[in-house]
């Protein structure tokens, strides 16, 4: 898995995601054995991280704001066109959520 993807990522799609009142910040690339970044996204209803390493495999937290409830899952992928999927169904997940208010 490329790092590098998930930076092109968001900066592919930071305007976007702000406009809809999500803000986004990533991390830095661990200096580990095993290399990884996070990728934060922020609204006022959920707050997710998306945990990506070198390996492929990615966490993904995603908390509810109001109830404090989260919902984990783990992904082992095998290529960066699957984590770009996966990125847009959190941001349908968002997207969603503002919309059940």
């Amino acid at each position: 898995m490329d790092l590098d993807a998930l930076v092109g990522w968001s900066e592919r799609n930071r305007e976007r995601l702000n406009a809809a009142e999500i803000a986004v910040t990533l991390s830095e690339t661990s200096p580990r054995d095993k290399p990884s970044r996070t990728l934060s996204l922020s609204s006022p209803r959920l707050e997710a991280d998306v945990m990506v390493w070198i390996t492929g495999e990615c966490d993904v937290v995603i908390g509810h704001v109001a109830s404090g409830d989260t919902d984990v899952v783990h992904h082992e992928f095998a290529s960066d066109d699957e984590l770009f999927a996966a990125l847009e169904a959190i941001c349908d997940r968002f997207g969603a959520d503002a919309q059940a208010s």
